[in-house]
């Protein structure tokens, strides 16, 4: 296909829908804005990608929402409280890509078009030879305290699931904000497929 198109992947649609608080919002945006909005490339968006960034946005907000803000209520209010702020992110992401989708700037991925049987068996037997690293840490890599560990890092099904479908969709970049997708680059299941990874913002 002579068009450019980008695969984008959940964790561009996570900063997008979270705002300036997520750490990839501001290169995410510098991306979108100099790629998608001018038309340079046209980007993919899966269902999968965008049911991740939900549930991400929904887990997200849940534990960065201050403590003292939720404390002085009943469960009841503190989910009506949650699930408005969630909704509303939803919302904004949603129309957005609607409206670029309307411009031709982004296409929603189409599954009736791929043999989603054939994918799945595909990232199993890509995973078959691949495990990743096994990293010692000194800290969690959530609350930060002191816990030695081994701790696995790499791809895993879904991320392969991901990769193989932007191939699939005749994709030339797959933009991410994970780095563990640089182990693919260069991989012989994914020849013509540039793997770029959004930098936080430090």
């Amino acid at each position: 296909m002579s068009e450019n198109l980008a695969y984008i992947e959940s964790g561009i649609w996570i900063a997008k829908g979270i705002g300036e608080k997520d750490k990839f919002y501001l290169n995410s945006n510098i991306f979108i804005n100099d790629n998608i909005e001018t038309g340079k490339l046209k980007g993919i968006v899966s269902l999968i990608s965008l049911m991740e960034a939900i549930d991400v946005i929904r887990a997200r907000i849940t534990s960065k929402t201050d403590r003292t803000i939720l404390n002085g209520m009943n469960e009841k209010r503190r989910v009506e409280y949650l699930k408005g702020h969630t909704d509303e992110k939803i919302r904004i992401l949603l129309r957005y890509l609607r409206t670029k989708e309307a411009e031709n700037k982004i296409l929603f991925a189409d599954f009736t078009i791929v043999d989603l049987n054939k994918i799945y068996v595909n990232s199993f037997n890509y995973l078959r030879h691949y495990f990743g690293n096994i990293p010692f840490y000194y800290k969690c890599g959530k609350c930060w305290k002191d816990f030695p560990h081994y701790e696995y890092k790499g791809i895993g099904n879904i991320d392969v699931l991901h990769a193989l479908l932007a191939k699939e969709y005749f994709c030339n970049l797959f933009i991410t904000t994970d780095r563990d997708f640089r182990d693919l680059q260069g991989s012989p299941y994914f020849p013509d497929l540039q793997f770029e990874v959004i930098s936080p913002t430090t």
